[in-house]
């Protein structure tokens, strides 16, 4: 079996496996996220995850909620015939801001996270990025809508780097559009 084929199984499998789980969850603490993800150098992916609830809040001063998101990547490039993949394992901590409330029952938050990943291929894009362990940094702009504000879509910039753990550390690079599932 091709190294691509196996991992679409991985993540096929895992997909299944986090719904399974996510249906039997009473707590509407958790997620299911698919992102499209546009890098530099021509790099293209997609991103599944998992987030659960940790802690939310709602007071004078501020609404807002942390999650943990288990994600799972898979980036590729083809450049002059020659075709790229990398696999990509992140934990991240998240804090959603509320910004604004819409008048039809939406919300915009900001997000800001800070996690790790473990990057299977070192070189990607034309870049050595020094180790396997990276820190996955975002930022973004999000919005909840729809029945009981279970849909959300995200705008958000990812980085990854190895914080100069070891040299090289150029980064990489990312924008991603994101539709998560508030189960």
């Amino acid at each position: 079996m091709s190294a691509v084929k196996s991992q679409s199984t991985f993540i096929a499998l895992l997909l299944v496996a986090i719904s399974v789980y996510s249906a039997q969850s009473q707590s509407r603490g958790s997620a299911l996220a698919i992102d499209y993800i546009q890098g530099e150098g021509g790099a293209s992916g997609v991103k599944l995850a998992y987030l659960e609830r940790l802690m939310t809040s709602s007071d004078l001063l501020a609404s807002f909620d942390v999650s943990l998101e288990a994600s799972i990547n898979l980036w590729d490039r083809e450049k002059y015939h020659i075709k790229e993949t990398n696999l990509v394992f992140a934990i991240s901590p998240i804090l959603h801001y509320q910004v604004m409330s819409l008048k039809n029952g939406a919300a915009i938050f900001a997000e800001l996270g800070i996690g790790v990943a473990y990057v299977k291929n070192k070189v990607f894009v034309g870049k050595n990025i020094g180790s396997h362990l990276q820190f996955e940094d975002r930022i973004g702009v999000a919005m909840k809508f729809g029945e009981k504000n279970k849909d959300i879509i995200a705008l958000r910039y990812l980085h990854y780097s190895n914080a100069g753990i070891k040299r090289p550390n150029p980064g990489l690079d990312f924008i991603s559009l994101s539709f998560t599932r508030l189960f």
